[in-house]
């Protein structure tokens, strides 16, 4: 078993065992709640989906039913994350939308294992494949990459998968690199700050505060994703769409720096009930300004977008309709 799914299973089974042992010599009052526990999972420690999750259990958590308790696990990533939902270790999870897609429509690593109880929630946010190159390593566009060590990420995640197909949608071999790492997103910023490698490639909303602290602490600089090829890319596929990290994005920003961005999607089960579901939907609707106060890259709310973009799993049914019912949704 990975060392990531023991850590959560093995934390899942601790909360069980202090729950059996503080019932063993403590009889809960009459009349009192049973507190009902679900999960959500993020990805890694230092990323936007462990803050968004946080943000938002901690909101539940703070304002919901007494008896609700929401848990944002730590994983590594939307490919680990549809399976472990799959699976019933998850209630909902953070997941890419091109990996929502492959899913749901048993594609890829999916392929003959189509997800079909699987529900959309929710978009959130686009996620920018951004390219971090060093200043010193004569990198100006995708092209100068070939020679070069570069970290595309673990070859079971997410990230790498989506970056591999990404490159070679637009004509550039990984193959023709000097050396692929396939570091954690947590150990890439170490890695090109010490220049043990040139660049990475790595999938995340902006603004990022963990981008922020390396351009500002290292000889580091972001590098377009751009040309007739990425239009063409972005022309064809269902998954992805032309995005630019704005000058002020990072103070270093100065002009524009162009790419394709998938959206983050949070999703659950079909069997996930009508209540839970219809909870967590309204919560992070209404409270849509107070979580991007805690995760910039959420931005502003937009309904239409919310409801829409990026999802290929069907809504799941309570969800739809507290869009329905939300501000501005049909039954406004």
């Amino acid at each position: 078993m990975p060392v990531s799914e023991c850590a959560i299973r093995c934390r899942h089974v601790a909360a069980a065992l202090v729950l059996m042992v503080a019932g063993a010599f403590q009889a809960p009052p009459a009349g009192a709640e049973q507190l009902r526990f679900f999960t959500l999972g993020t990805a890694a420690l230092t990323g936007n989906y462990y803050a968004a999750g946080r943000a938002i259990c901690r909101v539940i958590n703070r304002e919901g039913p007494a008896d609700l308790r929401c848990s944002p696990e730590p994983t590594p990533g939307s490919q680990y994350n549809l399976l472990a939902l799959e699976k019933g270790e998850l209630d909902f999870a953070f997941v890419q939308s091109d990996w929502q897609h492959r899913a749901h429509e048993g594609r890829g690593a999916f392929a003959g294992a189509a997800m079909k109880e699987l529900r959309s929630v929710m978009s959130l946010y686009a996620e920018a494949v951004t390219l971090v190159a060093r200043t010193d390593a004569g990198i100006g566009s995708v092209n100068d990459l070939a020679g070069k060590t570069v970290d595309l990420g673990n070859p079971s995640t997410a990230r790498r998968g989506t970056n591999v197909r990404v490159l070679r949608a637009i004509g550039i071999e990984p193959g023709l690199f000097g050396r692929i790492t396939e570091l954690s997103s947590a150990t890439v910023g170490p890695e090109l700050c010490s220049g043990r490698i040139d660049a990475a490639l790595i999938v995340i909303g902006h603004p990022n505060a963990q981008l922020a602290e390396l351009l500002e602490l290292c000889e580091l600089q972001l590098v377009s994703i751009d040309g007739p090829a990425v239009r063409d890319f972005v022309d064809t596929s269902a998954d992805f769409e032309t995005y630019a990290i704005t000058p002020g994005t990072y103070q270093q920003l100065r002009r524009p720096v162009r790419t394709v961005s998938t959206v983050a999607t949070l999703v659950t089960r079909a069997q996930v009930s009508d209540d839970l579901v219809a909870h967590v939907a309204r919560t992070v609707i209404a409270r849509y300004e107070t979580l991007a106060e805690q995760v910039p890259a959420l931005g502003t709310r937009d309904l239409e977008k919310m409801r829409r973009a990026g999802l290929t799993a069907p809504l799941h049914s309570a969800a739809a309709a507290v869009f329905d019912a939300s501000p501005g949704g049909p039954d406004d």
